[in-house]
């Protein structure tokens, strides 16, 4: 408890998940020692440890840039687990064998246990449909990908403190999940604790959206629990404490993750982003441009690299755009990676660079006994090369003989435009403004994507901007969004926004007129025209609006995030979001926002 070994009055010692073993010791005397004359005072420096870690090493969220916080220091495959096994494990004996106090409930639980949820990837068939962890940082998948069983029981700790994400992560778990680390444990009073009324407790769906993570990344999600889920991860960690992310990419900067269908498409070996000596794009799914090495850098290529998220994550449903700006090693030649995202069938990923002449390399890796996703490398129009890494004692591979992954590379000059899909009946060809893609079904989308603004205008499908979609069906329904633009249009309905307007905005035809949803970081006039004259709603409200003399309608639009309808039959609402739980014994206060054209509400139990 002095200064000796990790101290924590003076400055706080790190890294968290050796603060925490030496720090768990206190408390564990307090536990095994309740008699002792200083067993309070070993628990509440526990506790004051716990207090600590949870207050520097959680990232915050950042509401200017729509971030959410939770974010540990050390990286999710390892070292998160290490720290909290003997945080979670130590608090839970002295909560239900010392004194009664939860000593895990500080400032920051809470933001740490949504982003462990929210990590979850999609289900994967091969580890019997679960969800589980990506393999971001050293040792990735020494110990499995599988959530252990010390999520569990943090969940059980917050159950009367935060129950609504309690339920979430018992929703997400067993209690038959194995320990972190893998080691076979005897029956113990872990377990005694573990199997506790909460075994059979098969939690809360958490229906899990698309979000943004300060200093971690995207996470993009289609289809939440259906058999077509999708779910992507662009990675990007800031220059924060951070602890074994990994020597590539600097921790794994600009990586792309990608699951859908119930399998896996893209991998990387232990330490393919953690200790082992390889380059940013050299056994990993990312993109580089040839730089000269810089401070750490190994070989010729340079990712994004670290940097704030300071880019909107656009999420319309019917399409979703994620933007990585790149930091200090690599700009100014390159200048951004970027993630479209077409509902659940395919992602387009734009390497955007300063000039023409600049050489990059895009990579794309899977587990060797994984298939490859369908890969369209667009622009420049990059031939694949077969990646031939070997087989390297960093890898921590029971035999060394056997590769974990394989992966191709894509060479080429100038920014690079490839689509990756994992269904085989996708198609997409290369245009001047981005490309066309033939889905099943006789879908066509249109996608808009390039450095310099495009303008399109085609049997009453028009755009004008950097970044969008346009997706027509074969009955005549039509989708589209807009994230980087001024213009965008379908039979029957045209949007303008302003020049350069940091907005973004989506409509759909709907059996009663359109609707749609409206992002900005500030308040934006935006013109609609319509061939039919409609009610027009925001966010559930009627907006009369101004009716300009070509029979445009000028709709003030307010920051934030909105939704839209142009209907003649009403509105239907949003789902209500609940806001706060307050458990008592034998009742609980249950409080949600009210949602505007919402005629009743139903709760269950």
């Amino acid at each position: 408890m002095d200064e000796a070994l990790m101290p924590m009055r003076t400055m706080l010692s790190g890294h968290p998940n050796f603060l925490a073993d030496i720090k768990g010791v206190p408390g564990l005397t307090a536990f095994l020692y309740p008699g002792h004359p200083e067993a309070a005072r070993f628990a509440d420096h526990f506790e004051k440890f716990v207090n600590l870690n949870f207050h520097y090493h959680i990232r915050p969220s950042v509401p200017a840039w729509g971030a959410r916080g939770g974010r540990w220091t050390e990286n999710i495959s390892t070292y998160t687990w290490a720290a909290l096994k003997p945080t979670v494990r130590t608090s839970a004996l002295l909560h239900n064998f010392y004194d009664g106090r939860n000593r895990l409930l500080q400032p920051g639980v809470s933001l740490l246990g949504d982003w462990l949820l929210n990590c979850l990837t999609s289900p994967v068939a091969a580890q019997d449909n679960r969800r589980g962890y990506l393999p971001q940082g050293a040792h990735s998948n020494v110990y499995g990908n599988l959530p252990p069983d010390i999520l569990r029981q943090f969940a059980q700790e917050l159950t009367y403190y935060d129950p609504l994400l309690a339920e979430h992560l018992f929703w997400a778990t067993t209690a038959n999940d194995k320990p972190f680390e893998g080691h076979p444990e005897h029956k113990s009073a872990w377990a005694d604790v573990l199997k506790t009324r909460w075994a059979n407790n098969n939690g809360t769906n958490p229906h899990l959206v698309s979000a943004k993570y300060t200093g971690y990344g995207f996470i993009l999600r289609s289809k939440f629990n259906t058999p077509d889920e999708m779910f992507v991860n662009l990675q990007q960690i800031d220059e924060g404490p951070n602890y074994r992310w990994g020597r590539a990419a600097q921790g794994g900067n600009g990586v792309i993750y990608y699951f859908a269908g119930g399998k896996r498409y893209s991998f990387n070996g232990n330490e393919d982003v953690g200790d082992g000596p390889f380059g940013d794009v050299e056994r990993i799914t990312n993109f580089g441009i040839k730089k000269r090495p810089g401070y750490r850098a190994i070989g010729p290529y340079r990712s994004v690299g670290r940097n704030d998220l300071s880019e909107p994550l656009y999420d319309f449903g019917i399409a979703q755009l994620a933007t990585v700006n790149a930091g200090a090693q690599a700009a100014p030649e390159y200048i951004s990676r970027s993630v479209l995202q077409s509902e659940s069938d395919y992602i387009v990923v734009f390497d955007k660079v300063a000039d023409r002449q600049t050489d990059g390399r895009f990579s794309w890796f899977v587990k060797t006994e994984d298939e490859f996703p369908q890969i369209f490398q667009l622009k420049p129009g990059a031939a694949a090369i077969d990646a031939a890494i070997k087989p390297s004692v960093s890898n921590y591979h029971k035999d060394p003989a056997v590769l974990p992954t394989k992966g191709r590379y894509y060479d080429g000059k100038g920014s690079f435009l490839t689509l990756v899909s994992h269904k085989k009946s996708v198609n997409a060809v290369a245009t001047a403004y981005g490309c066309t893609v033939q889905l099943d079904g006789g879908r066509r989308d249109y996608v808009f994507r390039d450095s310099a603004p495009v303008d399109y205008q085609e049997e009453s499908r028009s755009f004008t901007g950097t970044a969008g979609i346009i997706q027509q069906y074969s009955n005549g329904r039509y989708a589209a969004a807009l994230f980087e633009g001024s213009r965008i249009g379908v039979p029957g309905a045209l949007i303008l926004l302003p020049q350069k307007a940091a907005a973004g905005i989506s409509l759909e035809t709907t059996v009663n007129g359109f609707s749609g949803r409206f992002q900005s970081l500030k308040p934006e006039p935006v013109t609609f025209q319509f061939k039919t004259k409609r009610t027009f709603y925001l966010d559930g409200l009627p907006l009369p609006g101004e009716t300009l003399k070509d029979g445009s309608l000028l709709i003030n639009m307010p920051a934030g995030h909105h939704q839209w309808q142009y209907s003649n039959t009403g509105v239907i609402p949003e789902p209500a979001q609940v806001g706060s739980t307050i458990v008592s014994s034998h009742s609980v206060k249950i409080g949600w926002q009210p949602v505007n054209g919402a005629l009743s509400y139903q709760l269950q139990v």
